[in-house]
């Protein structure tokens, strides 16, 4: 009888344990089949259970769909955690790591300095860095739109405050077009000044051409960026405004406004503008981040930088200087290299950029200085198409060194190479005569550059030319820049940028603007105060 007694007890004990066992927590994230793993099968039975609404049970080991199911942990389940658990069992990158949220607030009025460790959120309200704010590996910072965010000027300790995302970091700031996300100097307007703190630096794990696959970032202490990811991602920028910033610490070792370190293409990133700069405004160190609606003004150095192997897309950029704040050094349009320690070095930099507006500083006042619309050097490659380069002070484009004539042009000036090269362009107004697109300098390589601008103006496949765009007559010549929706003279269908690289939108015109169309410059997000 004993022995019945236990037998019984035992399968008691047995059949509770396996009862609680099928309401324990599922182990893995995404996991509602609980199977050990995340597949197809999770997503088809989390998106059931977001129609059906209360799910199907048993899953998630019994705890129902919201316990593992809840992938943007924001305390339920929708059609975004679907959406998520998709994009992460395709092997996409997400923005959070999944079941993990935006972590708390950091108070209102709040002064950051030294290291964000965890995830944080600000709010669309104002905060100050003081000094250099690094936010770590594995943190995910989140901006809510409508915050700003205010550099001192004169920091505690650091010799600048700048905002800095190491790698596997991400920044999370989905501003809005009426509630853009504003990264600024603490002092007032009337006061702010070019290079009043550092800017915003991001680093990431794509490929860069430095020697051993990883390089330093300039103007930080031992921040490491570069990798072989591709598609690694640096999070979410939209509707970013960054202002007043970039610091030049010592010879070639600046901080610009935004800074991409072997950024990769899994970062979205869009309509961003960068005003008043005492360095460049988007310079890329290598690396492969597609961008969209990009605005350089007013920077003392160029508008367009990169080099270190970048070769990212960008699709409707305007940039545009100002005779006030501008380096007597030389400042460009675009301005591009390979890699000043070895010229040919790969993979080489190569970026795609297609409906750009570059206005350079030509009958400005104060803008008298070196400023080409295009400086390119040290062996770069690029493809620039259906783009307006106009206004430039000494000359329209000037290309650099052997390296790069020869990686442009086949000996002789016989025919170009195709890794240099600007399509459906259109050049105006440059130099002092007005009609100086080309600089007269030999590069003693196989075409100087006259011989390939005029290889650009020749070829049969949507040549570059010198014809008025049907910009604002004074485009150019006043700050702020005056409209720079051109007429319909701008209308092209010479190429189509969406055969070329499909991140690319298929456009019937040259330019950043369509012509006739309502600008996309829209403010408060658009901002070209000068102090």
């Amino acid at each position: 009888m004993r022995r019945t007694l236990k037998g019984f007890a035992g399968s008691v004990a047995l059949l509770l344990a396996l009862a609680f066992a099928g309401r324990a927590h599922a182990a893995v994230c995404g996991d509602l089949n609980g199977n050990g793993s995340r597949s197809t099968a999770d997503v088809v039975l989390l998106f059931r259970a977001v129609l059906e609404n209360p799910d199907p049970s048993p899953l998630c080991g019994g705890a129902g769909a919201s316990d593992c199911g809840d992938i943007n942990a924001d305390g339920g389940i929708s059609t975004a955690d679907v959406v998520i658990l998709f994009s992460s069992v395709l092997g996409n990158e997400t923005l959070f790591p999944l079941c993990t949220g935006v972590g708390p607030d950091i108070a209102c009025g709040s002064t950051i300095s030294g290291s964000i460790s965890s995830n944080k959120r600000l709010l669309a309200c104002d905060y100050t860095l003081d000094g250099i704010v690094f936010v770590e590996p594995n943190v995910v910072l989140s901006i809510a739109a409508g915050a700003t965010i205010k550099g001192k000027s004169t920091p505690t300790n650091d010799p600048t405050s700048a905002l800095v995302f190491r790698r596997d970091s991400k920044i999370n700031a989905p501003g809005t077009a009426a509630n853009p996300i504003v990264m600024t100097c603490d002092l007032g307007a009337g006061s702010r000044f070019a290079g009043c703190w550092g800017g915003l630096v991001l680093n990431g794990r794509a490929p860069v051409n430095v020697p051993g696959g990883e390089g330093l970032a300039e103007g930080l202490d031992n921040v490491p960026f570069g990798g072989t990811d591709a598609n690694d991602s640096s999070g979410l920028l939209r509707y970013v405004r960054v202002e007043f910033a970039g610091r030049i610490l010592s010879p070639n070792n600046e901080l610009n406004l935004l800074t991409h370190n072997a950024v990769g293409r899994g970062t979205t990133e869009d309509h961003i503008v960068v005003n008043q700069g005492l360095d460049d405004g988007f310079e890329w160190f290598g690396g492969n981040v597609n961008s969209k609606y990009m605005v350089a003004l007013a920077m003392a150095d160029d508008g367009f930088d990169w080099q270190l192997g970048t070769t990212g897309s960008l699709q409707y950029g305007f940039g545009a200087h100002s005779g006030t704040n501008i380096d007597t050094a030389g400042s460009q349009g675009f301005e591009g290299d390979n890699n000043e320690n070895g010229f040919d070095f790969v993979p080489r930099s190569k970026p795609k950029f297609c409906n750009v507006t570059s206005v350079g500083t030509r009958n400005q006042s104060g803008g008298n200085v070196q400023n080409y619309g295009m400086l390119l050097r040290r062996g770069t490659a690029g493809l620039i198409m259906k783009s307006i380069i106009i206004n430039s002070n000494t000359a329209g484009m000037r290309m650099n060194d052997a390296a790069t004539s020869n990686n442009a042009c086949t000996a002789g000036a016989g025919a170009l190479t195709g890794e240099l090269n600007c399509q459906d362009c259109v050049f105006w107004k440059s130099g002092p005569s007005g009609t100086l697109y080309a600089e007269t300098n030999a590069t003693g390589g196989n075409c100087s550059t006259a011989q390939l601008f005029n290889l650009w103006t020749a070829q049969a496949t949507a040549p570059t030319r010198t014809i008025d765009p049907g910009l604002a007559a004074n485009t150019g010549e006043v700050w702020p820049p005056v409209s720079p929706v051109p007429t319909t003279a701008a209308n092209s269908t010479a190429i189509d940028c969406k055969t070329v690289d499909a991140f690319f939108d298929t456009t019937g015109y040259v330019g950043a603007f369509q012509p006739g169309a309502a600008s996309w410059l829209s403010t408060p997000w658009y901002d070209a105060s000068v102090n």
